[in-house]
């Protein structure tokens, strides 16, 4: 072992040393919150345990690193944790990682909450990209082909869906959002909750000039209420709000999501993430999302933080779609941004999430390494005005909010018909089973397994 200590470097020694001391045994390696590890070997002679942990303490630098080594029976309650939160380190079935988390939690929370409303999430590493934006344009593509959508400011650190529409109506700046719905229902110790009225937390955007008039609108449900008055409290609002996932069946923003479904039925809900690693971004992709569009940009940060989000979004099989924004304008700086985004996501989705026999060109652009573009444009950079938005959708050339939007659709089409194919699914089996003699019962048994 290594004098000087490595976080990866460490674990990969430890797992070294068990691959070739405990052969045919079943291990747990622990590593805790303070980044010190614990084994644990399942189901082992008691004679043959202590030969090994005295192998392991006589390594010169086992106490660095090392809390603790047991012996424990697959029959036990830790046994039964272990296997439930460990990946099996990959070639060697036997052997067991599981990783203790102090903070980021939601990003190792992989229990979905049933929405049957499509929520749709828009993600960014980095700020300045034009997350915001897209979202909004996104919706109105679909508003204009006559869906409701909701959409909700989760940027809770810094807020500024409700700023796009209030410089021309500053009463959209006074409504209340989502932190204040999740402070009502703190309050309320999540009781009573159909005292809390959600038509105080949203407005509505149906202005045909905009939407169209085929019944579509937008329904915005802001952080917190903006105006000045108001802000001077931002922080202490904000202070009473910890959006980690600690008791899943009772988790409170679960009730926010219950109220939009039954009180306003939209057809998709559209979440405004906040950048970088958080809970906020854990939450959303994790408990919520059906489909996640990740905004990056071609330089070293934004492929840094694509190349650490995709191996968690791959390994949930979490659908989810690059957006390069905003391509430069000049065009020896848009080439040069392109080919790095290209290139670096082509490599990072070789190496992490392509299978070996179907990797594809790395100039397909079907593929999904290759993102969406959305060009720079000088009047995304102070949004405030209506006509700009309707001017971002209608000029130009190929509309890159509408090609969200279209992927939208067919995602949640082709959901649909799957659902209804299980559902066809169903009633022949019942059908079958109104008609099969009870001789036949095995074969019954067969269509039920399918």
């Amino acid at each position: 072992m290594k004098n000087q200590y490595d976080f990866d470097q460490v674990k990969k020694e430890i797992i070294g040393f068990l691959k070739t001391r405990a052969k045919g045994l079943t291990v747990f390696l622990v590593r805790n919150i303070y980044s010190r590890f614990s084994i644990y070997f399942s189901d082992i002679k008691e004679d043959d345990f202590e030969i090994i942990k005295k192998e392991i303490l006589n390594e010169k630098h086992a106490t660095k690193w090392l809390d603790n080594i047991e012996a424990i029976e697959s029959k036990d309650f830790i046994y039964n944790d272990l296997i439930k939160d460990s990946i099996q380190i990959e070639g060697y079935k036997h052997i067991f990682f599981t990783e203790r988390h102090s903070s980021k939690t939601n990003w190792f929370q992989y229990k979905k909450k049933e929405i049957k409303t499509p929520i749709i999430s828009f993600y960014s590493f980095k700020g300045g990209l034009g997350r915001t934006t897209a979202m909004i344009l996104s919706a109105v593509c679909l508003a204009r082909e006559g869906k409701k959508i909701v959409l909700i400011d989760f940027d809770l650190e810094a807020p500024g869906l409700a700023s796009i529409f209030g410089s021309e109506n500053e009463e959209y700046l006074t409504f209340k959002g989502v932190l204040d719905f999740l402070i009502s229902v703190n309050a309320n110790k999540q009781k009573d909750l159909d005292d809390i009225n959600l038509v105080d937390y949203y407005f509505r955007i149906n202005d045909q000039k905009l939407i169209g008039t085929f019944g579509g609108e937008l329904i915005i449900i802001p952080a917190t209420s903006t105006d000045r008055p108001n802000s001077s409290s931002y922080i202490d609002k904000l202070s009473k709000i910890n959006i980690k996932i600690v008791n899943e069946s009772n988790y409170y923003v679960d009730h926010l999501f219950k109220k939009i479904e039954e009180e306003l039925k939209p057809d998709y809900i559209f979440l405004d993430t906040r950048t970088g690693i958080n809970d906020i971004g854990g939450m959303a992709f994790y408990r919520y999302s059906r489909m996640i569009f990740l905004f990056f940009y071609g330089n070293q940060q934004n492929m840094f933080g694509l190349e650490t989000v995709v191996p968690k979004l791959q390994s949930n099989q979490i659908d989810f779609y690059l957006v390069n924004s905003p391509v430069p304008e000049e065009p020896t700086d848009e080439k040069e941004e392109r080919d790095y985004y290209i290139e670096r996501s082509y490599d990072i989705f070789s190496d992490l999430y392509y299978p070996e026999n179907k990797i594809p060109e790395m100039n397909d652009t079907e593929a999904q390494h290759y993102p969406i573009d959305i060009p720079f444009t000088r009047i995304a950079l102070n949004l405030n005005q209506l006509i700009k938005l309707k001017s971002l959708i209608e000029g130009g050339k190929q509309n890159p909010y509408q090609q969200i939007a279209d992927i939208i659709s067919v995602e949640d089409e082709e959901l649909e018909d799957q659902q209804d194919i299980n559902i066809d699914k169903k009633q022949v089996l019942n059908a079958f089973q109104q008609v099969i003699p009870k001789s036949l019962a095995s074969s019954e048994e067969e269509y039920q397994t399918e």
